[in-house]
């Protein structure tokens, strides 16, 4: 029964990492890009999970933790570079340099 759970969610992660690749190519945006990469780091982790699970070894934890907080790093950084250079026409939220808010 194992086995055949295990095989299940396998299937259905590379369905979602197969999703993610169509966004990947077909996103019309740089943020559906990196949104599909992210999907994809998620289900390549979902396959460490599975694979911890198929083989009872403890170890692979501690690679599950690091890619997973590596992969979250990345997407948070890449976001923040993205909304530097943001800035709305007119807004006062937002004043020139050495400006106040009025």
């Amino acid at each position: 029964m194992t086995n055949l759970s295990i095989t299940i969610c396998s299937i259905m992660l590379f369905v979602g990492i197969l999703f993610a690749v169509i966004r990947l190519y077909k996103g019309p945006r740089l943020v559906d890009r990196v949104m599909s990469l992210d999907g994809i780091a998620v289900c390549v982790v979902g396959f460490m999970v599975l694979e911890m699970l198929k083989t009872q070894q403890v170890f692979y934890i501690d690679l599950i933790l690091v890619f997973s907080l590596l992969n979250f790093m990345g997407v948070v950084a890449f976001v923040f570079y993205l909304n530097k250079d943001y800035k709305p026409k007119g807004s006062k939220e937002f004043p020139e340099e050495g400006g106040r808010l009025d």
